[in-house]
C-alpha cells in the first residue's frame, strides 16, 4: 500500500506542480509589466512611470512608435533637439542633447519619472539624475535587428507599455521576414554606404563595418557590404559602432566597384575619377534614404531596409515578392511601380531634414514627396487608372498633402518600370509630366535613366493629380482662303503624335480668335496660329492671307515652326530679263549707225562684192 500511496502522492504532486507552473506563467504574463523592475543597466524602477524624457532621438522614435505621444496616461516631458522630425512634435519642449545644449539642467527642471538614454552617456548625468530622484535607464548600442528589438522591449518595459512595444517588434519582424524571403538566393550587388574619401585631410570616413546595424540592413536587403569585403569590422567594446577608415581603405572600397551607393537625403556623391569609374555612378544607381531612419537604431530602420531591397532587387517584388515574399510589388521591374492589386493608398509621415519637409515611401510608384512648407502630418499617394490622362499615359497618381502645403511648390520623385514604357509604346525622349489643375497642364520634369526604367523628378507649383505621359509638341498647319470677301482660316490639318489637339488660337491684326476654323474680315497680310495638345504642349505657325483680287488659295503648311509659302521666285523675272536683252541689242545698232564714215564703208564693200560675183 505504501507503494501505491507513494505513486498516488507523486501523481498528485506532479499535477499540482504543473498547475502551479501554469499558474506562475499565467501570473507572469498577466503581470509582464509589473513593478519594481530592474533595467539591464541595474537601475531599479519602483513604480510605473507616468512621465519620461528621452536622452536621444532613437528613444524618441521608439516612444512615438509605441504611441506614447497619443497616450493620455503616459507623457514625454520633452524631446531632444534632433527629434523634431517626428510627426506631432512641434508642441514639445526642446531638451537639448546629451552632447550639449543644457540637457541635464533642462531635464531636471522637467522632473520626469525616468530618463531613457542610449549611445552617449555623459559623465555625471546619472549621478545628477539620481540626486534629483529621477530614474535613469541606459541602452546599449545595437549591432543588428535583434538588438534593436531588444531595446524596444526594454523601453516598453521601462515605461509600462509592454504590449505596445511587442506590437512594434511584431511590425518590424513582419517587414524583415518579408524582405528576407523576397531577396533570398538572389545575386547580391556590392553596396557602399556613405562616400568615404581618399583625402587624408578628411575625418568623416566613418563607415558601417561588419557587426553594425547598418551592415545588417544592407545584407538583409540582399546587398553585399563593400566594407565587409575589404575586412572592416565594427568598433567599440561590442563591435557594433561605425569606425573611421583611412584614405587607402576608401580607395580599396571604391576599387571593389560598388553597384549601388546609398547616401542620406540631401547628400551627394563626389564626382572624381574614383567615383566616376564605379558602376553605381555610371548607371546612376544612387539611392537616397531618410537620415533619421538609417542613422538611428530604432524601429524605423525597416523603412530604409525595404527601400534598399526594392532598389537592389526590383524583380523580387514584381509578383508580391518572389520566394514567398509578400511585399507590395512593382509591375514591370520598376522600383515601386504598383502591381494591379497594389495601388494604395500609401501614406508616409512628413519629416524635416536639413530644413526640407519630405515624405518617403516604400511602396507604390512615388519614392519621395518634398513640400514647399514645413508642416506636420501625412502625405498620401494613390495610383489611378491611366485612362483619362492625356497623350499616351504611362503612370497616373493622386498626391494628397497637408492643407498648408497644398498650393506650395514641391518636388515628386517617382519610378517607372521598363514594361510600363513598352506597354504604352513611349520613347524615353518623349516623356512629359502633367498636372491636373482644372484641365491638364505640363510641368517641369527631369527623367533619369535607371537599370529598370526611368525615375521622374517632377517640379510642381502645387499638389493634386499627376501623370507621366508620352507627348511631343503638336504639328501646327494653317490655311487661309478668301470666300465672299471674308478670310477663312483653318487649322484642321494640324496633328499630334500621341494625343489630340484641343486648343486653337489665332492672332490677326491684333485681334484674337478661337477655333479650328474661323472667318474674319481683315486687310492683314498674315495670321498666326497657336495650337495646344491635351498634354498642354503648344506649337505655332503663321500663314499668309491672299489679297482680295487673288482668287488662288494660299496653303500655309508648317515647316520647322514656320509656313512654307513656295520658293520665293517671281515667275515674271524671266520676261523682264528678255526685255532687257532686247533693249541692249537696239542700243548697239543705234550706236553703229551713228559712227562717222559708216555709210561710205558699206558702199565700198558692196562694189567689191559685186566685182567678185561678176568674175
Amino acid at each position: 500500500m505504501r507503494f501505491e500511496v507513494r505513486i498516488t502522492l507523486l501523481v498528485v504532486l506532479g499535477i499540482a506542480a504543473v498547475a502551479g507552473a501554469t499558474g506562475t506563467v499565467a501570473a507572469q504574463n498577466a503581470d509582464a509589466c509589473g513593478f519594481p523592475y530592474e533595467a539591464p543597466n541595474g537601475e531599479v524602477i519602483q513604480e510605473e512611470p507616468d512621465t519620461v524624457a528621452p536622452g536621444i532621438a532613437s528613444v524618441s522614435q521608439t516612444l512615438w512608435e509605441m504611441g506614447v505621444n497619443e497616450n493620455d496616461e503616459k507623457e514625454a516631458v520633452g524631446l531632444t533637439s534632433n527629434s523634431f522630425y517626428l510627426e506631432g512634435s512641434a508642441g514639445y519642449d526642446d531638451l537639448g542633447t546629451t552632447l550639449g545644449g543644457s540637457y541635464e539642467e533642462n531635464v531636471i527642471e522637467k522632473d520626469p519619472d525616468v530618463v531613457v538614454n542610449a549611445l552617449f552617456d555623459p559623465m555625471g548625468l546619472e549621478s545628477s539624475l539620481d540626486d534629483a530622484g529621477i530614474d535613469y535607464v541606459f541602452l546599449p548600442q545595437s549591432g543588428g535587428f535583434e538588438e534593436i528589438k531588444t531595446n524596444v522591449r526594454v523601453v516598453g518595459r521601462t515605461v509600462g507599455e509592454c504590449e505596445a512595444a511587442e506590437r512594434v517588434v511584431e511590425d518590424m519582424e513582419d517587414t524583415i521576414s518579408r524582405v528576407d524571403r523576397a531577396v533570398s538566393a538572389r545575386e547580391e550587388p556590392v553596396v557602399m554606404y556613405g562616400t568615404p574619401t581618399s583625402d587624408p585631410g578628411q575625418y568623416d570616413n566613418f563607415v558601417p563595418g561588419n557587426g553594425t546595424f547598418k551592415h545588417d540592413i544592407i545584407t538583409t536587403a540582399g546587398g553585399d557590404n563593400v566594407y565587409d569585403r575589404i575586412g572592416v569590422e565594427g568598433g567599440g567594446p561590442d563591435g557594433s559602432q561605425e569606425v573611421q577608415i583611412s584614405g587607402e581603405q576608401a580607395v580599396l572600397a571604391l576599387n571593389e566597384d560598388p553597384d549601388w551607393i546609398v547616401i542620406t537625403e540631401g547628400s551627394s556623391v563626389p564626382r572624381n575619377d574614383l567615383y566616376n569609374a564605379t558602376t553605381a555612378v555610371q548607371e546612376n544607381q544612387i539611392l537616397r534614404v531618410n537620415p533619421n531612419y538609417i542613422n538611428q537604431d530604432a524601429p524605423r530602420v525597416t523603412v530604409p531596409l525595404e527601400r534598399m531591397a526594392r532598389a537592389f532587387h526590383p524583380e523580387a517584388f514584381d509578383d508580391g515578392g518572389s520566394g514567398g515574399g509578400s511585399g507590395g510589388g512593382s509591375a514591370g521591374g520598376g522600383v515601386g511601380t504598383p502591381s494591379e492589386g497594389d495601388k494604395g493608398p500609401f501614406s508616409a509621415r512628413v519629416s524635416v531634414v536639413d530644413g526640407a519637409a519630405r515624405a518617403t515611401f516604400d511602396e507604390g510608384p512615388v519614392e519621395t514627396v518634398q513640400l514647399g512648407a514645413q508642416v506636420e502630418g501625412d502625405v498620401t499617394v494613390e495610383s489611378l487608372d491611366v485612362e483619362g490622362a492625356p497623350g499616351a499615359p504611362v503612370m497616373r497618381v493622386s498626391v494628397q498633402v497637408p492643407e498648408q502645403a497644398r498650393d506650395k511648390q514641391g518636388t515628386i520623385r517617382a519610378s517607372i518600370g521598363e514594361a510600363s514604357l513598352n506597354e504604352a509604346g513611349v520613347s524615353r525622349d518623349d516623356l512629359v509630366a502633367v498636372r491636373r489643375n482644372g484641365g491638364w497642364e505640363a510641368v517641369n520634369a527631369t527623367f533619369l535613366d535607371t537599370e529598370t526604367g526611368v525615375t521622374a523628378v517632377i517640379e510642381t507649383p502645387g499638389f493634386s493629380e499627376f501623370a507621366v505621359v508620352g507627348s511631343t509638341e503638336p504639328v501646327a498647319r494653317a490655311d487661309a482662303t478668301l470666300e465672299d470677301g471674308s478670310v477663312v482660316l483653318s487649322a484642321l490639318d494640324s496633328s499630334d503624335e500621341y494625343g489630340e489637339v484641343v486648343g486653337y488660337t489665332w492672332e490677326v491684326d491684333g485681334e484674337t480668335y478661337e477655333g479650328a476654323t474661323v472667318e474674319v474680315e481683315t486687310d492683314a497680310d498674315e495670321a498666326s496660329l497657336t495650337i495646344t495638345n491635351d498634354a498642354g504642349l503648344t506649337n505655332e505657325t503663321t500663314v499668309g492671307i491672299p489679297a482680295e483680287e487673288d482668287d488662288n488659295e494660299t496653303d500655309g503648311e508648317r515647316v520647322s515652326g514656320t509656313v512654307d509659302e513656295g520658293d520665293g521666285t517671281d515667275r515674271g523675272d524671266g520676261n523682264a530679263d528678255g526685255e532687257t536683252g532686247a533693249d541692249e541689242n537696239n542700243d548697239t545698232e543705234s550706236d553703229a549707225e551713228d559712227t562717222p564714215g559708216f555709210t561710205a564703208l558699206l558702199a565700198v564693200a558692196a562694189l567689191v562684192a559685186a566685182a567678185f560675183v561678176r568674175r
